[in-house]
C-alpha cells in the first residue's frame, strides 16, 4: 500500500538504517497508556517497567491500550493502534516555493522513521511514567550535507484533565532567519480495535467546519512524506460510523506562517473510553463528553466492528482543537493601500529582518528612498509594503508563485488568478505571503512620488 519514496525521503530512509535510535518509554496513569517512539510516534517496544514482564497481548508493542484488564470481551489488554502495521506517525511540513515540494520531517515505525532529523535521540527524557517529551532537530530535504537546520519540533505528551485522554503539546520552533509562509502538522493512525482488529467503524467529526484542515482522510496507512498523494480509503471529511474496513485517518493542519526565530504551537488528544456508571454511560458517549470538556472539535473515533452506537468495550479517539484561521498580521500597523506610510523608519528589529540602514546609520525613510537607491531597498519586501509609491518602479508580481495553504477550496491559486478573482482576493490577500508576491494582484502599489527635501518630509 505505500508508494515510491522522493529522493529526500529516500535518504532519510538510509540514514535511519545506518544508526541506532534510543528506545522511547511507555507511560500511563489510570485506564490509558501509551507507547511513544523516540522521535514521539507512537507504537514503542513493550517493556516491563511499571508493566507485567511479558506483553499479555503478546504484540511486543505498545501504542495505545488500556491498563486495567477487561477479560469478559475475550481480550485482557485491548489495544489501539498497534496490531498489524505499525502505522502511526507525524510530519511537520513547510512548501517550499522555489523547489516546488515540501521540506518535512516525522516519524512512523511502520516507514523505518524518523526522517530528516539529525539527533539519534531526539532529548528524550520521562517523569514516573506518567510524562514524555521529544524534542527532534528537522533538517531540510535535498541537503546533502545534512546541517541545514529546518525547524525543531518539541512533543510534550502528559495527563490531561480528563482521565480517558493524555494530551500533546506540539511546539514547533523555526530557529533560522527564513520565513516559512505556511507550516503544517500531519497525523497518521490506523485504527486496529481489539476484540476485531483490522474490520472497525471509523467517525470523523469537525473536520468540514475547520478552515485550518487542509485534508482530513480514513487512509491510515499514507505515507509521512508529504511529497506522495495521501488518499481516501472510503471516506474523507466528516462522516459517522463508517465501516466496518480495516482503516483509521490522517489528518493534516495548517498553522499559518512561520516567521525567523519564532514558534507555533498545537495541541490535540488520544485516548480510549471503558464507558462510566457501569455501563449506563456508553464508551462513545464518555470519550464524546471527554473531548468536548478538553474543547477538541476536530475528532476521529475507532470502534470495534460491532454496535458503533455504543462503542464498547472501548471508543479510541484522536481530536484536537481547530486552529485559528491561519492569516498572518502585520508586525506593525497598515497604511493606506498604494500611500507611502511617511510615519515609518526602519524599526530597530526591522533592521534585520524588514529594512535597510543609510550610510550613516539612520532608518531610512520612505521618501528617502531615490531612484538610484530604490533598487537596493525596495527588494525588502516589507519595505516595499511600506513605501508603495517610492517603490513603484519595482512593485511586480512573482509570476511563479502559487499559494499552497489551508483555506478550503483556495489550495493552489496563482497571482493571476487573484486579478481575476475578486473572491479570491478578499479571502488570500490579508495573508502577508500573498501580500509579499502578488502586491499587484492585491492592489499594494502606488503610484511613484518625486522625492522631496528634508522640510517636505
Amino acid at each position: 500500500m505505500f508508494s515510491t519514496r522522493t529522493s529526500c525521503a529516500t535518504a532519510a530512509f538510509l540514514l535511519a538504517l545506518s544508526r541506532h535510535v534510543r528506545a522511547g518509554a511507555i507511560i500511563g496513569d489510570g485506564e490509558v497508556i501509551l507507547g511513544i517512539r523516540n522521535c514521539a510516534a507512537l507504537n514503542e517496544r513493550y517493556t516491563s517497567g511499571h508493566l507485567p514482564k511479558t506483553d499479555p497481548t503478546g504484540i511486543n508493542y505498545v501504542g495505545i491500550r488500556n491498563k486495567n484488564v477487561h477479560s469478559g470481551f475475550g481480550v485482557g489488554e485491548i489495544t489501539g493502534v498497534e496490531r498489524g502495521c505499525l502505522c502511526e506517525g507525524w510530519t511537520v511540513m513547510a512548501y517550499d516555493n522555489n523547489k516546488k515540494s515540501y521540506n518535512w520531517c516525522g516519524d512512523n515505525a511502520a516507514q523505518n522513521g524518523p526522517f530528516n532529523i539529525r539527533n539519534d535521540d531526539c532529548g528524550t527524557y520521562s517523569l514516573k511514567n506518567r510524562t514524555f517529551v521529544s524534542t527532534a532537530e528537522c533538517l531540510a530535504c535535498g541537503n546533502k550535507s545534512k546541517k541545514e537546520t529546518f525547524v525543531k519540533v518539541r512533543h510534550d505528551f502528559h495527563i490531561s484533565s480528563e482521565p480517558e485522554l493524555y494530551e500533546v503539546q506540539v511546539v514547533i520552533e523555526n530557529p533560522t532567519n527564513k520565513y516559512y509562509p505556511s507550516v503544517e502538522y500531519r497525523r497518521t493512525f490506523d485504527w486496529d480495535i481489539d476484540p476485531s482488529p483490522f474490520n472497525e467503524f471509523v467517525t470523523h467529526s469537525g473536520a468540514e467546519k475547520c478552515p485550518a484542515v487542509t485534508f482530513a482522510v480514513d487512509n491510515g496507512f499514507c505515507q509521512q512524506d508529504p511529497n506522495l498523494a495521501c488518499n481516501q480509503l472510503y471516506a474523507s471529511g466528516d462522516f459517522v460510523d463508517v465501516g466496518p474496513y480495516d482503516h483509521g485517518s490522517t489528518f493534516q493542519v495548517n498553522l499559518g506562517s512561520l516567521g525567523p526565530n519564532s514558534k507555533k504551537e498545537f495541541t490535540f488528544y488520544y485516548g480510549l473510553s471503558p464507558g462510566k456508571c457501569d455501563g449506563w454511560i456508553s464508551p462513545e458517549m464518555a470519550m464524546l463528553q471527554a473531548l468536548q470538556n478538553v474543547g477538541a472539535t476536530v475528532y476521529s473515533l475507532g470502534q470495534k466492528n460491532t454496535n458503533p452506537l455504543v462503542g464498547d468495550p472501548f471508543t479510541f479517539a484522536f481530536g484536537f482543537t481547530c486552529p485559528s484561521e491561519p492569516k498572518v498580521k502585520y508586525p506593525f500597523e497598515k497604511v493606506m493601500k498604494g500611500k507611502d506610510d511617511l510615519s515609518w523608519a526602519d524599526p530597530h528589529l526591522g533592521t534585520k529582518y524588514f529594512g535597510y540602514e543609510d550610510k550613516m546609520g539612520r532608518d531610512m525613510m520612505c521618501r528617502e528612498i531615490t531612484d538610484d537607491l530604490a533598487e537596493k531597498y525596495c527588494s525588502d519586501t516589507i519595505t516595499k509594503l511600506k513605501c508603495p509609491e517610492s517603490c513603484a518602479k519595482f512593485c511586480n508580481d512573482n509570476p511563479e508563485y502559487i499559494y499552497y495553504g489551508g483555506v478550503k477550496g483556495l489550495k493552489k491559486v496563482s497571482c493571476e488568478t487573484l486579478i481575476k478573482s475578486a473572491a479570491h482576493r478578499t479571502v488570500l490577500c490579508g495573508i502577508l505571503d500573498v501580500m509579499m508576491n502578488c502586491p499587484v494582484a492585491c492592489g499594494e502599489c502606488g503610484m511613484k512620488k518625486e522625492v522631496k527635501g528634508d522640510d517636505e518630509l
